[in-house]
């Protein structure tokens, strides 16, 4: 349970890393290769957020069944 916990808490810390470095660099005409790199990792890191999130609520569910 606690690889779970901490799993989820260390995407969120890149997460919440990865945006602010995004909203740190300068806007422009033309989208850098930085820019686009920061905008997939976003994407990637958002996906396995919400991946994680999913797992750790029906992991709960599965857990919370009567034995026979």
């Amino acid at each position: 349970m606690k690889n779970k916990n901490s799993r989820l808490i260390g995407i969120f810390i890149l997460f919440m890393l990865s945006l602010t470095n995004y909203n740190r660099l300068q806007g422009g005409e033309n989208v850098r290769t930085v820019q686009f790199v920061s905008i997939w990792a976003i994407g990637a890191l958002s996906a396995m957020l919400v991946y994680a999130l999913i797992e750790k609520l029906t992991g709960k569910q599965a857990n919370n069944q009567p034995e026979r």
